[in-house]
């Protein structure tokens, strides 16, 4: 495992694309469609060094929605070749069933999926997409079950407050962990 030195980063989060299936009112980096800058597999390669090179020890890969990058098992592979910690931020709007074996075979650290709601009704007007609710529910119950460390990300805001409660009750019965950020 690489040690950071104290002027270097320790965790790298890596918005990998800003391609997205959701259309999130939260949404800081206006995602939708991929840039035509975004790197190139092979500069992704290089910043997967580099990154190590610096002494991160971890790195969380994001989007847009990550699982719509064509080559994100091979950025996340080399990640961990590079003895960094992969953690992998989802929507959850995605195959499960396709993605999650995929996670496995990565060996991902950590799986993490946006949850911004404690019902569909609330869910899917934050995430602008009907049945998101569904599936990111789907998914975390998948990457528990494929024995994953599973964390549900809540993004705080005045739509969702009173919802707390709810999702408090869906992470405690799923039994995963859970972060909250404004």
């Amino acid at each position: 495992m690489n040690k950071p030195s104290s002027n270097n980063p320790a965790i790298a989060v890596w918005e990998l694309t800003l391609q997205c299936n959701l259309r999130c009112v939260h949404c800081g980096s206006f995602a939708g469609d991929a840039r035509a800058d975004e790197l190139s597999s092979i500069e992704a390669l290089r910043l997967c060094y580099d990154l190590a090179a610096l002494g991160c020890t971890g790195v969380a890969l994001m989007g847009g929605e990550v699982f719509l990058r064509q080559d994100w098992q091979t950025i996340a592979h080399e990640t961990k070749h590079q003895g960094m910690v992969l953690s992998i931020i989802t929507n959850g709007y995605v195959n499960a069933d396709h993605i999650i074996p995929q996670l496995c075979a990565v060996e991902a650290d950590c799986v993490m999926v946006g949850l911004d709601g404690g019902s569909a009704a609330s869910h899917d007007a934050i995430r602008g997409v009907q049945g998101s609710f569904e599936k990111a529910r789907r998914f975390l119950k998948a990457a528990k079950k494929a024995n994953l460390q599973t964390s549900a990300i809540t993004t705080v805001q005045k739509s969702n407050f009173h919802e707390l409660p709810k999702i408090l009750e869906i992470v405690l019965e799923e039994d995963i962990n859970w972060q909250l950020q404004e």
